[in-house]
């Protein structure tokens, strides 16, 4: 990613703006550079500080050295920017602004870069009901540049970055990911785990059955929906809420299906989750049994006796991106 985007991955990373948790990077060179006459040091630093007669020379030929290899970094960002840069546009404003649909998935990554340098990428998708209070925007990143130019420099690098995580970024409420994966039309059990990153597995899944027994009565039907406007209505969508699995929506067509159907498997698969054969099965059962029972009013909204164990956390392979984006 870094190699790609030049060294303006470098320049993220200074203290004002940390978005990587390291510290910068030396330039390539700047021991030459810095190793100049004290007193140029001292006059460099006396144009950087904000009060260069109470500040001592000490530390004035150390601001000075501090401004070169600042310079050096900004220099080298602009001499390394990819020559397949992005085509800005400016607003009356004055603001730059980039767009660019992402391959593959249904969603747009938006730059933006003020006049004062303040830079931003976003994530613009559709069908994020649960984002419909944010205009189903995901804000990645948004850092202040010294200029506006390098706030360019520094959000076509944030892209490069964002492309390469967001497929990997799950919303908090449901854990569903951002931009779901592109699926096969008759997915199987075995090839949904295959491609998971979380799999509901059977002791999980056992040690939390006895947290059903308060909520039985109050099931209903996969086919009257898992889930309502005010939550969870069968037992797979409340075991989901308890693992934190992604659930569907309600008007998806996996939202009334039972959990060992194709169109809910395609659900999981595209959201690179999966539950075992024990568990499916199961749960297919579950639902369709409270299917037959008299008409119920849904989930009773009260919590059980005692509150559910805590499933394992989602994984977090080595070989997966960390994923960083907030809510705006």
């Amino acid at each position: 990613m870094y190699a790609a985007g030049g060294w303006a991955g470098n320049c993220r990373t200074y203290p004002e703006g940390t978005v990587h948790g390291s510290d910068p990077c030396l330039p390539p060179g700047a021991e030459a550079v810095t190793d100049l006459a004290e007193t140029d040091l001292q006059r460099l630093g006396r144009h950087a500080s904000s009060r260069p007669s109470d500040t001592s020379l000490a530390d004035l030929a150390s601001t000075g050295q501090e401004e070169l290899v600042h310079l050096l970094d900004w220099a080298l960002a602009a001499a390394t920017r990819p020559t397949n840069s992005l085509h800005w546009n400016r607003d009356t404003d004055g603001t730059l602004q980039h767009t660019q649909p992402l391959a593959d998935r249904e969603g747009t990554l938006t730059l933006t870069a003020t006049t004062t340098g303040v830079y931003r990428v976003s994530l613009h998708t559709r069908g994020l009901s649960d984002l419909a209070d944010e205009d189903d925007t995901v804000e990645w990143e948004r850092e202040a540049a010294p200029s506006q130019s390098a706030a360019v420099l520094l959000a076509e690098h944030a892209a490069i970055e964002a492309v390469v995580c967001l497929p990997f970024q799950r919303e908090h409420h449901k854990q569903r990911l951002l931009l779901p994966a592109a699926v096969s039309d008759e997915p199987t059990i075995r090839s949904v785990i295959t491609g998971a990153d979380y799999v509901l597995g059977f002791f999980t899944f056992a040690s939390i059955l006895c947290h059903l027994h308060e909520r039985a009565d109050f099931a209903q039907g996969a086919a009257d929906g898992h889930r309502r406007t005010d939550g969870p209505a069968t037992h797979t969508a409340l075991i989901s809420d308890w693992c934190g699995l992604p659930s569907p929506h309600p008007g998806e067509a996996a939202n009334t299906t039972t959990v060992d159907s194709p169109a809910y498997l395609r659900h999981l698969a595209a959201h690179r989750a999966a539950l075992d054969l024990f568990v499916t099965q199961y749960l297919a059962v579950s639902d369709s049994l409270a299917a037959r029972a008299p008409s119920k009013s849904g989930i009773s909204p009260a919590s059980p006796p005692c509150a559910p164990p805590t499933c394992p956390p989602w994984p977090s392979p080595r070989s997966v991106p960390s994923a960083r984006g907030s809510f705006t």
